[in-house]
C-alpha cells in the first residue's frame, strides 16, 4: 500500500519540479515548463498546509492556504506567486495566460513563492 506524501516529500517534489521546469524552458518545451512550475508551487503550498494542519486536498484549499499565508505574514508576494502558478496551470491547457501574466513573469513569481514557502517550513 502506498503511503500519503508527507511534508518532506512535497518539499522534495517542489525542488524536483523547479529543476524540471528549468530544463523544459531550456529545451523550449513551454507547456511542460509551465506545468512543472504549477507543480512546484502546489507541492510547496501543500507542504506548508500539511505542517499547519490545514486542508490541502483540492485546488481551492491551495488557494485558501496561499491567501491565508499572505494575510498572516503581510507578504502579498505569496498571493502573487500563487496566482502566477495558477496561470501556469492555465497555460498548460490553453497556451495562454490572463491577468497580465507572461511565462517569464510567472516563472519569477513562482520561484519566489516556492522559496518563501519553503523558508516558512525551515
Amino acid at each position: 500500500m502506498t503511503m500519503p506524501m508527507q511534508p518532506s516529500d512535497h518539499i522534495d517534489a517542489a525542488h524536483a519540479f523547479e529543476l524540471e521546469a528549468n530544463d523544459a524552458f531550456a529545451a523550449g518545451k513551454t507547456l511542460l515548463a509551465a506545468e512543472m512550475l504549477w507543480g512546484a508551487a502546489a507541492h510547496a503550498i501543500i507542504a506548508v498546509a500539511q505542517q499547519r494542519g490545514w486542508p490541502y486536498q483540492h485546488h481551492r484549499d491551495l488557494t485558501a492556504t496561499a491567501k491565508r499565508l499572505a494575510f498572516e505574514s503581510g507578504d502579498w508576494r505569496i498571493w502573487d506567486g500563487s496566482k502566477a502558478a495558477g496561470q501556469c496551470h492555465i497555460y498548460f491547457y490553453h497556451r495562454v495566460m490572463y491577468d497580465g501574466f507572461t511565462l517569464q513573469s510567472a516563472r519569477q513569481l513562482v520561484r519566489e513563492l516556492v522559496e518563501r514557502l519553503l523558508a516558512l517550513i525551515g
